[in-house]
C-alpha cells in the first residue's frame, strides 16, 4: 500500500508540474540581462579557450525593434527577422502581451543595484535591458540578438544572441562572443559574421547605444535600414565564445560565469492585469 501511496503521489506531481509547464507556453514574462566585462577579462582567455571558435548567427532572430507582425524568412537566410506570432494564445497571454508594437516590449529595470555593484568591483557593462517576451517552446522560440559595448568596422564588442524557451522549465541557451578590439589581428585573424538587421555604415553611426539614460536605465536598440553585409570582413585577434544551456526558474536571479565576461539574468512572470488592478484597490482601501 506504501508503494502505490508513493506512486499515486509522484504521478500527481508529475502532472501538476506537466500542467504548470503548458501554463508557461504562450505567456508573457519579463527578462532583465546584465552582461559584463571582467578586468583583463581576454588576457585570461588566451590559453583555455579555442583560438577560432565558430561565431554563427541563428538563421530565427528577433531584435528589440522588430515588429509583431514581421514576415517569415527562408531556413537558409537571416537577413530579416521571423514572425512568431504564437497562435492560440489564451485569453490571459492576450492581455498580459504589451501593446507597444513590439516583438520584444522594454521594461523597467530592476537589478541596478546590481549592475552599480559590479561597477564598483571593476566589472564593465556592456549590455542592461529589461523587456517582455512572449515564451514559447523550443523548437519554435527565436534567438534574441544581444550586442554592447565598444564599435568597430560595424562591430560591437559583445555580439551574439540569447534564446529563451518553455518546455516543463523555463530554458536558456547563450551564443554569445565578446571581440578582442584591442590589437590588430596576426594575419586574417578570425572573421565576425555581419550582423542580420544591421547596416555596415561609417563609424559615426555606430556609436553605442546601450549607454544609460540619466535614471540609470538602458534604451532599447534602434535599427537602421534593412541589412547589407560589409563590404570587406572584419577580423578580429581572438574573441571569447560563451555557449551555455541552462534551466531556470522564475524569479530566481541566475549568473553565468566565463573567465572573460559573465551574464546576470532574471526571467519574472507578468502577474495578470486584472490581479494588479485588485490588489491596488485592494492596497488603496484604508
Amino acid at each position: 500500500m506504501k508503494i502505490i501511496r508513493l506512486c499515486s503521489t509522484l504521478a500527481l506531481a508529475l502532472s501538476a508540474t506537466a500542467t504548470q509547464a503548458a501554463s508557461y507556453a504562450g505567456n508573457t514574462f519579463e527578462i532583465e540581462m546584465i552582461v559584463f566585462e571582467r578586468p583583463q577579462g581576454m588576457a585570461q582567455t588566451s590559453e583555455t579557450w579555442p583560438a577560432e571558435p565558430k561565431l554563427v548567427y541563428p538563421s530565427r532572430w528577433v531584435d528589440f525593434d522588430t515588429p509583431k507582425h514581421a514576415k517569415q524568412t527562408q531556413p537558409e537566410q537571416n537577413d530579416e527577422p521571423i514572425s512568431f506570432e504564437p497562435e492560440g494564445l489564451n485569453v490571459r497571454a492576450r492581455k498580459e502581451a504589451p501593446s507597444t508594437g513590439l516583438r520584444l516590449s522594454p521594461a523597467a529595470t530592476k537589478l541596478d543595484n546590481k549592475a552599480a555593484a559590479l561597477t564598483r568591483e571593476g566589472d564593465r557593462i556592456l549590455f542592461h535591458k529589461a523587456w517582455r517576451q512572449v515564451l514559447v517552446q523550443k523548437h519554435r522560440a527565436p534567438a534574441v540578438l544581444i550586442d554592447g559595448g565598444e564599435a568597430f568596422a560595424g562591430h560591437r564588442q559583445l555580439e551574439g544572441s540569447v534564446t529563451l524557451s518553455v518546455s516543463r522549465y523555463l530554458h536558456l541557451s547563450t551564443n554569445l562572443w565578446l571581440n578582442d578590439f584591442s590589437a590588430p589581428p596576426s594575419g586574417k585573424g578570425l572573421q565576425l559574421p555581419p550582423r542580420p538587421g544591421t547596416t555596415a555604415t561609417s563609424h559615426a553611426d555606430l556609436t553605442p547605444r546601450d549607454q544609460p539614460s540619466s535614471q540609470g536605465n538602458y534604451e532599447p536598440i534602434i535599427l537602421g535600414e534593412p541589412p547589407q553585409a560589409a563590404e570587406q570582413p572584419t577580423f578580429v585577434k581572438r574573441a571569447a565564445h560563451l555557449e551555455h544551456e541552462r534551466r531556470m526558474r522564475s524569479g530566481q536571479l541566475h549568473y553565468i560565469d566565463h573567465p572573460a565576461f559573465g551574464v546576470l539574468i532574471e526571467i519574472r512572470t507578468v502577474a495578470n492585469p486584472e490581479t494588479e488592478t485588485a490588489e491596488n484597490l485592494r492596497s488603496d482601501t484604508p
